[in-house]
């Protein structure tokens, strides 16, 4: 079985089921519903897909995109499983039911979940994920913040590196020094062993002074 995601070719307003005869011309036969799809064009896939032969083989979270909020966040984590906000957390449980609901309706056995991410790459992103999501990607704006999150990127590889490559010298570092110190307490053993065994060894000859009294 082979098979693409919506993600293909696809654009807001798009038709669905021209979109659908398309996979069908070539020669597919499964899809992957992913999160920009509106609640209509679900409803239109799910009713013309037997007749074309396609199978809906999963669908990504969160799939219908939610309506209760906005982000500036991608639209695959528009919610957080991991967030630490317990509200946020409880709304991506919620919106990530709703994608299992949407998987069974229309027959998916699969759906594709971000677990999360970290604070850190939302922000280093958020501005780029931005001009993606309102088609922007053949702007000079896009470009040049797609080149700074990359520099940023290399910077930060280059850092872990550089701070790897300092770990193990200090490790070594310590080793050596751990090696050196063994080295001098086993010498300063055997000289203290030797000294001893040398002063044992020292016969004491000392004699009685005797006085002949004789010569006087």
């Amino acid at each position: 079985m082979l098979g693409i995601s919506t993600v293909w070719d696809y654009h807001e307003g798009v038709d669905m089921f021209m979109w659908m005869i398309s996979v069908n011309d070539l020669g597919l036969s499964a899809i992957e519903i992913d999160y920009r799809v509106s609640r209509e064009q679900i409803n239109e896939i799910d009713s013309i897909k037997r007749d074309l032969g396609i199978e809906v083989a999963s669908v990504h979270n969160f799939c219908p995109t939610p309506d209760d909020g906005e982000t500036t966040r991608h639209p695959s984590n528009f919610y957080r499983l991991t967030s630490i906000d317990e509200q946020e957390r409880l709304l991506a449980v919620k919106w990530t039911k709703n994608t299992i609901d949407t998987a069974k309706r229309v027959g998916a056995s699969t759906v594709v979940v971000h677990a999360g991410t970290i604070d850190f790459e939302d922000e280093r992103c958020a501005k780029l994920f931005a001009f993606y999501k309102y088609g922007m990607t053949q702007d000079q704006e896009y470009n040049d913040e797609l080149a700074r999150v990359l520099k940023i990127r290399e910077d930060t590889n280059k850092w872990s590196k550089t701070m790897k490559k300092s770990f193990v010298i200090i490790i070594i570092t310590v080793l050596l020094v751990l090696v050196a110190l063994m080295i001098y307490i086993i010498y300063s053993d055997i000289r203290a062993s030797k000294d001893t065994d040398a002063k044992e060894q020292i016969i004491p000859t000392t004699q009685p002074l005797q006085i002949n009294y004789s010569d006087y």
